[in-house]
């Protein structure tokens, strides 16, 4: 989307929390962004990594590839990516890139409002782009 002055109508940033967190994360973001470019931005701050995102629904995950993850609680980045990757590989898939490569086939099957109530930053980044979209059609 753009504006009529050549200024993007939003930024949409996407950052692991890793140990920071979410909310220093954003701020560390937040510092980055240069405000004249990019005067209307959301930053997602997937808590702890984006593979929890990729997990947050695990029903649509299922409905999607036939076959429902195993969540638990790992304690670190290698441990949710290969949380993912086993998931997608018990149900069939070739994985190449970690599971990156169906990002976007997981994310249309996801029922936000499920994610969300399973992880707060996606129902927080899912709440930050619906506000943006609202705002940016009036």
């Amino acid at each position: 989307m753009r504006n009529s002055s050549g200024v993007p109508d939003l930024l949409v940033v996407i950052a692991d929390s890793n140990e920071a967190g979410p909310n220093a994360r954003q701020r560390e973001v937040e510092e980055v962004i240069d405000r004249s470019l990019f005067p209307r931005y959301i930053v997602g701050a997937p808590d702890p990594y984006v593979e929890r995102w990729l997990l947050a629904d695990p029903v649509s995950f299922a409905q999607c590839f036939g076959h429902q993850p195993v969540l638990g609680t790992p304690r670190d980045r290698d441990e949710w990516k290969q949380r993912l990757v086993k998931a997608l590989t018990d149900a069939g898939e070739i994985v190449t890139q970690g599971g990156a490569e169906f990002a976007e086939d997981i994310i249309d099957a996801m029922d936000f409002y499920r994610a969300g109530q399973s992880v707060p930053t996606v129902q927080r980044f899912a709440d930050d782009v619906r506000a943006a979209l609202r705002q940016h059609a009036t």
